[in-house]
């Protein structure tokens, strides 16, 4: 789990996975703006989150971002959390 949102981090990832002999697969959950502020705003209001980035360091790492290699699987996340959380475990299955 991280944000990764260099292309120099996610090919240092890249290298140790291979390096180590580890099975890596980069996921984007793509997120439109009005999906992002209105899961943000639940996750504050509950507060059980271990992640305190808010919008604004929503907007900073969307600045940064470098678009992904083909390679990498888009979500969308438009999608449920269900739906995404299904999706991410298809994706882990693969891989045993």
């Amino acid at each position: 789990d991280g944000t990764f949102l260099l292309e120099e981090q996610r090919r240092l990832v890249e290298h140790l996975a291979k390096e180590f002999s580890v099975q890596l697969k980069m996921i984007l959950v793509d997120s439109p703006e009005d999906v992002a502020a209105e899961r943000i705003a639940a996750r504050t209001q509950i507060g059980t989150d271990a992640s305190d980035a808010g919008m604004s360091e929503r907007a900073l790492q969307q600045q940064d971002f470098h678009p992904f290699t083909p390679d990498a699987l888009i979500i969308n996340g438009r999608n449920t959390l269900e739906e995404l959380r299904a999706e991410v475990q298809k994706i882990v299955a693969s891989f045993t």
